[in-house]
């Protein structure tokens, strides 16, 4: 593996949050990584390593979410191969999007990470626990599912049509991300504003290659399969799960199977919202994160 940093390199850290923290890369095996690195450095907590859902790019990330997590700790958060900024081609499988996480953090020299995963980040999470579990020291499960898990094989039409959209749209989004009542959808547009605050330096949209390699890996990750359920018996680090109430992307029914299986997990479900929950309740999500990735 052949790796090269580009300057400013990794070991440097902003101070401020999402909106202003430079984007940073690193060359992997003739690829550029993009990535945003900030947050406290004064603690001894392991840097936190957020991956993103299906289609989405460093912007995606809630300020309100990600700035309050970076208050005790460093934030990491990584464009994979292909996706947004980060040049080369896209997997269409979970365990080749990890192995190239696992370049990274290589190439950025961590010992250990604690890991956030929402969605299709998730999918990696797991995937990353399993291939080293050494590296990985707590872990948090956000609407997402296990390997093989009933009814993510196959979206519905209608999640089908919202997700896989040439063009995106607000409108689309918040009607696959958030609730559909009145309270829920006014929170979505108030993500989409603080996302969409930070004007200069913003990473690339993901392309319609992207949506197609993630969809692929999305769709065999989900075919049924219960024995691959087992395999969650050897993530043994303390896993928080977390999802909304009324998840139609990746089913609220599988973050109970989640945390059914994993052997040192703790579950919450938040009210009234979606796949979209923790933009919904982004304080409230990075408080409870903070007191597990602390050891509540």
């Amino acid at each position: 593996m052949s790796t090269t940093h580009v300057s400013p390199p990794p070991s440097m850290t902003d101070t401020g949050g999402q909106v202003t923290a430079p984007n940073r890369s690193v060359v992997v095996d003739g690829e550029t990584l993009v990535y945003r690195r900030f947050g406290n450095t004064t603690t001894d907590a392991p840097p936190l390593l957020c991956l993103q859902h299906f289609r989405g790019n460093l912007d995606n990330w809630d300020p309100a979410l990600v700035d309050r997590l970076a208050g005790d700790r460093e934030v990491i958060l990584l464009a994979n191969r292909g996706v947004g900024s980060s040049t080369g081609v896209v997997p269409d499988n979970v365990t080749d999007m990890a192995r190239d996480v696992l370049r990274f953090v290589d190439a950025l020299g961590l010992g250990m990470v604690d890991l956030l995963g929402f969605s299709l980040g998730g999918y990696v999470a797991q995937e990353l626990a399993l291939l080293r579990p050494r590296l990985v020291r707590r872990i948090v499960l956000a609407g997402t599912a296990p390997q093989g898990a009933p009814r993510i094989h196959r979206w519905s039409d209608d999640v089908y049509a919202l997700a896989t959209q040439d063009v995106t749209s607000a409108e689309r989004f918040i009607k696959l991300f958030f609730s559909g009542s009145e309270e829920s959808s006014a929170k979505g547009m108030e993500y989409l504003k603080r996302v969409s605050s930070r004007q200069a330096d913003r990473d690339a949209p993901t392309d319609l290659a992207t949506r197609d390699a993630q969809l692929m890996a999305i769709t065999r990750w989900g075919i049924p399969d219960p024995s691959k359920l087992a395999r969650l018996s050897a993530i043994t680090q303390p896993v928080f799960v977390a999802n909304g109430d009324d998840d139609t992307m990746m089913i609220t029914e599988n973050s109970h199977l989640l945390a059914q299986r994993l052997p040192n997990s703790q579950l919450r479900i938040y009210p009234d919202s979606g796949h979209g929950f923790l933009d919904q309740y982004p304080e409230l999500f990075a408080d409870h994160v903070k007191a597990f990735l602390n050891g509540g």
